[in-house]
């Protein structure tokens, strides 16, 4: 059935869900607000209001306050990447790329980084704007912390798509790593790219064959590419860079 959803944008607000809202009787709508406050705000307490409005009638007024401290975060203070579905992202926000990247715009600024997982150099170029901070600047309509930043997180094969660590797999690990080079995304200091080898199964053999293929691939970038994948088990004792 219909699911409330407070994270899709109001400016690509779909038929389902459209905007200005809704709210039938007996029904309940949820609106998620973002309230940035400028780097230079001067600490105190802030107070105010939210008007819910219908039409020219006012519904509620409640109040908001706001404590901004004496201090301020970090561009990146922590390395949190998180999970999406593209499929369930077109379908319940949005047609693709104008919805992605409105999603990662918005993870940004909680300074919070999506996979951004790639299976050939054209998933790279597709995704290269949020990677190398493009995507992040006033020039692109950005306005939030970590500008010009790149997301610094790239997944090769997220949750062993690439299979096992064949010729024709360790041929196209190259050219993906190929791309990432031209683009400066293999220096750690821009990204930790990883392969994902395989997803919780410590008896894979797959960590071991791709660290090995990896460490042999006539492309020098593709052996520059470290090795992951989830396992339960111990991580000091596992095949796998990470």
């Amino acid at each position: 059935g219909v699911v409330p959803d407070a994270l899709i944008p109001v400016e690509l607000a779909p038929k389902w869900a459209p905007w200005p809202m809704r709210v039938s009787r007996h029904e309940n709508g949820v609106v998620w607000i973002d309230l940035t406050v400028p780097k230079d705000q001067p600490a105190g307490v802030y107070r105010g209001q939210v008007v819910a409005r219908a039409a020219s009638a006012t519904l509620a007024t409640l109040p908001l306050e706001l404590e901004v401290l004496p201090a301020r975060l970090p561009p990146r203070p922590v390395a949190t990447m998180l999970y999406y579905g593209r499929t369930e992202l077109a379908r319940r926000v949005g047609e693709l790329p104008t919805s992605e990247r409105q999603l990662w715009t918005l993870l940004h600024r909680h300074r919070l980084a999506p996979v951004h997982a790639v299976l050939s150099p054209a998933d790279v170029r597709a995704q290269l704007p949020a990677l190398d901070g493009s995507l992040y600047t006033s020039a692109a309509g950005y306005d939030g912390p970590a500008a010009g930043v790149g997301d610094g997180i790239v997944v090769l094969g997220r949750y062993g798509a690439l299979g096992d660590a064949t010729p024709a797999a360790v041929q196209k690990v190259g050219a993906i790593a190929d791309e990432l080079a031209a683009h400066d995304l293999l220096d750690p200091a821009r990204a930790d790219v990883v392969l994902y080898a395989e997803d919780e199964d410590c008896r894979s053999p797959r960590g071991a064959a791709w660290r090995s293929a990896l460490a042999r691939a006539p492309s020098a970038n593709a052996r520059r590419v470290r090795v992951a994948w989830t396992c339960s088990e111990d991580p000091a004792a596992q095949p796998v860079d990470v």
